[in-house]
């Protein structure tokens, strides 16, 4: 056998090893230590058709949220909404918002209203109403 057909095969035997212990070696430094858990940002569960009525203690409605889909993340607690439609009421006309995309943390006291946002207020003996147009509201729900 030449000489020269032992040192190919003696190369692509380096090479084959080298690429054996790399892919090993990028396995064990991506995967998690023993013990360890691995969290994704990954819903847990969606509802479609989502509508939930929040009363206060005295039992009158405070909030009406309802959305197109809502996806909840177990990670951090924390909710998704599409092309959400919130009615507080409060004194005077109830407000209305509505949005193509809304998040809210775990607690539920805040709702991050995002894209074409809308807020509309009926005119009532207090105040005249009006419109707001926003790209961005965050709103504070126990308020």
């Amino acid at each position: 056998m030449p000489a020269w057909l032992d040192a190919r095969r003696a190369l692509l035997a380096l090479v084959l090893v080298s690429a054996a212990v790399l892919s090993w070696w990028v396995s064990r430094s991506l995967a998690p230590a023993p013990g360890e858990t691995v969290v994704r940002h990954a819903p847990d569960y969606v509802m479609n058709g989502f509508r939930v009525v929040s009363h206060d203690t005295r039992g009158r409605i405070q909030h009406v949220l309802q959305a197109d889909q809502l996806r909840h993340y177990p990670d951090d607690g924390s909710y998704e909404l599409d092309r959400p439609y919130l009615i507080r009421y409060g004194e005077g006309a109830p407000t209305h918002v509505r949005a193509r995309h809304a998040w809210m943390p775990a607690e539920r006291n805040v709702i991050d209203m995002r894209g074409e946002v809308r807020l509309s207020r009926g005119r009532d003996p207090q105040q005249a109403g009006g419109e707001m147009q926003t790209e961005r509201l965050r709103l504070e729900l126990d308020k």
